[in-house]
């Protein structure tokens, strides 16, 4: 195990103890599965560390999740929440925490690529979104404007409009509920994560029958198999 490695399933460890103690439902998703299981470690090129939540409704556990927020900042990361995912920056670090809701059989989520950033877009997610930084004292300005019911009334007419003038891509994701009604734990290094339920069955639904076979120019944007449209 190099010194990145150390360093990212440290990280790892006092994220998910901060999740079995709120008593939230993860699991490792994404990349970080992927290695687990194909690498028996992290993959080399992957940037951040991907888990999944399911039996946790954002809208309806809002002053939960700002409970959960405020753990993360206490061991020192910088957190967004933003669309149906909380991001935790440290360093070198990132973690990717998406929160699925079932519908009827399935288990949605969303991607957006936000990179390209405009006016148009802030509007957008004011109008349509949940919000969370905890950063600094200017976050809690910009928790103000995301969460003002007024606002998003006022903004939400126009929310066609701001979409199409907008930088943001959505991609939308569909899991059946076969793979994360149930988990099990799975070896990852010296430890054990809970993974979903027939893990390879899930890995090969989300990359293809090749997912044991390292693909470098993969695009989770375009690539993944759970991609809806």
């Amino acid at each position: 195990m190099n010194q990145k490695e150390k360093f990212w399933l440290d990280e790892l460890i006092k994220v998910s103890k901060v999740l079995e103690e709120e008593n939230i439902n993860y699991f490792l998703d994404h990349g970080t599965l992927l290695g687990a299981v194909r690498e028996r470690g992290f993959i080399p090129w992957d940037n951040d560390i991907d888990i999944g939540v399911v039996n946790f409704d954002v809208i309806k556990q809002f002053s939960d999740l700002k409970i959960l927020v405020n753990r993360f900042f206490k061991l020192g990361f910088i957190c967004k929440y933003f669309g149906d995912t909380l991001f935790l920056f440290k360093n070198e670090i990132e973690f990717g925490i998406k929160f699925y809701k079932k519908n009827n059989n399935n288990y949605t989520g969303i991607f957006v690529n936000y990179n390209k950033f405009n006016i148009y877009s802030f509007l957008y997610l004011v109008a349509n979104y949940r919000f969370y930084d905890k950063v600094n004292f200017l976050s809690k300005i910009k928790n103000i404007i995301y969460s003002s019911i007024l606002i998003k009334l006022l903004l939400k007419p126009f929310d066609g409009f701001f979409l199409n003038k907008s930088n943001l891509d959505f991609v939308y994701l569909s899991v059946s509920k076969k793979f994360f009604d149930k988990l099990t734990l799975i070896k990852f290094y010296s430890e054990k994560f809970p993974a979903p339920k027939n893990t390879e069955q899930y890995l090969s639904f989300k990359y293809g029958k090749t997912w044991n076979q390292p693909k470098k120019n993969y695009n989770y944007l375009t690539d993944d198999g759970a991609i809806v449209f």
